[in-house]
């Protein structure tokens, strides 16, 4: 009889067990059924101001329609997040998904895409009848007040967009077009179309990335070299290297049309380092002073010191022979890792210059870090110094201050002799420009 309830009561409890399995099994499945429905609807769903999301408005848009868009985006919004914090900003945006909601018709669909970001969708109104009704319910944003926690009121501007298109391109179409009207200023309007300048843009960026990416694989970037006066003696005493893309059919492509698709693809360093290596071997039979042109990324990068000491050895280039010429308004200046390098540079017996000094980016007292050996002068005021008396004092400006600072100037776009007069009356030491020769592929002296 114990062997028999022992028996029992153990498959009494595997019984028990299982339907307590069961029971847990099916609340689990049930409650990750619940979760999912949730996570579900906060994914179409925006939770602060319970408009459909950019998740649901891709779901919503079929695929071969066309559609009429308005896409709303409130001015200085950042300001407000960071002036009066978060609770403010999120405040802010429910009130105007309300008055949204409240000035768009109730065909129209309205999401929210982007962080201060609502697009308005219709499927019946034209392009040019959403512009209208986009333009009067910014007249009606702007001499509305907001009010908010705290007992704050605020009266701000939205930017405005207009696009009509089909699913496929109808996002991309009208964040271009806002794109466009922030170019413009805040509280503007505008309406896409094909001819957009970003387009065109775009695509020619594309295409010169692909340029700079085939020139580097078959070795078509060579350095062009411009010669360098001495003022006084009107002998070359020093070249610049230029890079130049040269093409199968002998096209010469110049570095305003593939720097900035280069930098944008992160092939800045690859260029740089060609141009180090050629223009060393250039210098090589030579016993003239070059210098080479660095990118803030070619200083994030940290490769330059043990680069350039490398391909000095290999071509028997003296250190003191090279002037590394760096945009004053690089940023990572400011980073002494930067600094640091650049005194390294130096301690080497490369020369550091600074170009295009004046420009609007220029920081006087940064020269002290820097410690440059040559400034060279922003060509936009030499160019018309001979003509222009703002060009002759900015220029005689920067002359005292290098001088004062044991640098010696070089003047940029020297193109004539009355330019070069005026240089000379401000004792600057060194010119360069179309006047003593256009950059060429061999080293003229």
């Amino acid at each position: 009889h114990t062997q028999l309830l022992t028996t029992l009561y153990k498959i009494a409890k595997k019984i028990k067990e299982h339907r307590d399995n069961i029971a847990y099994k099916e609340h689990l499945e049930a409650e990750v059924q619940a979760r999912t429905l949730e996570f579900k609807k906060a994914l179409v769903s925006d939770t602060l101001t319970k408009l459909p999301s950019r998740l649901s408005l891709e779901q919503d848009l079929k695929k071969d329609a066309v559609y009429s868009a308005a896409l709303f985006n409130i001015d200085n919004f950042s300001s407000v997040n960071i002036g009066f914090g978060y609770e403010i900003g999120d405040a802010l945006l429910v009130e105007v998904s309300r008055f949204l909601k409240a000035a768009l018709p109730k065909d129209i669909a309205l999401y929210r895409i982007g962080s201060d970001e609502f697009l308005a969708i219709s499927h019946t109104l034209h392009k040019d009848q959403l512009h209208d009704l986009a333009h009067d319910i910014q007249d009606r944003f702007l001499n509305t007040v907001l009010t908010l926690p705290h007992d704050l009121t605020l009266r701000l501007t939205m930017t405005i967009a207009v696009a009509e298109s089909s699913a496929k391109d109808l996002i991309r179409n009208i964040e271009l077009a806002l794109h466009e009207a922030r170019k413009v200023g805040k509280n503007q309007i505008y309406t896409y179309d094909d001819n957009l300048p970003i387009e065109s843009l775009q695509k020619d960026r594309i295409e010169w990335i692909n340029k700079v990416r085939l020139a580097l694989e078959h070795d078509l970037l060579v350095p062009f070299f411009q010669p360098i006066i001495h003022n006084s003696s009107r002998e070359i005493k020093k070249f610049e290297a230029l890079a130049r893309i040269i093409e199968k059919d002998n096209t010469i492509i110049t570095p305003n049309y593939f720097i900035e698709p280069a930098r944008m693809s992160g092939q800045i360093t690859e260029l740089t380092k060609v141009m180090i290596q050629k223009t060393m071997q250039a210098f090589a039979d030579n016993d003239y002073e070059f210098s080479i042109n660095i990118e803030s990324e070619d200083l994030n990068a940290q490769f330059l010191p043990d680069f350039i000491k490398h391909y000095a050895t290999k071509y028997g280039i003296n250190m003191n022979r090279i002037v590394i010429e760096v945009l004053e308004h690089i940023q990572t200046y400011d980073e002494k890792q930067t600094i640091a390098q650049l005194s390294d540079l130096k301690e080497m017996g490369i020369q550091i210059a600074i170009d295009d000094f004046g420009n609007e980016q220029s920081n006087f007292s940064r020269l002290l870090d820097i410690q440059a050996d040559y400034i060279k002068i922003d060509g936009q005021f030499i160019k018309y110094i001979d003509s222009d008396l703002k060009s002759y004092k900015i220029s005689s400006a920067i002359t005292n201050l290098a001088k004062s600072l044991d640098a010696r100037i070089i003047a940029e776009f020297v193109h004539s002799e009355a330019v070069l007069n005026k240089i000379m009356e401000l004792d600057i030491s060194f010119s360069q420009g179309y006047f003593f020769g256009p950059p060429d592929r061999t080293i003229k002296g």
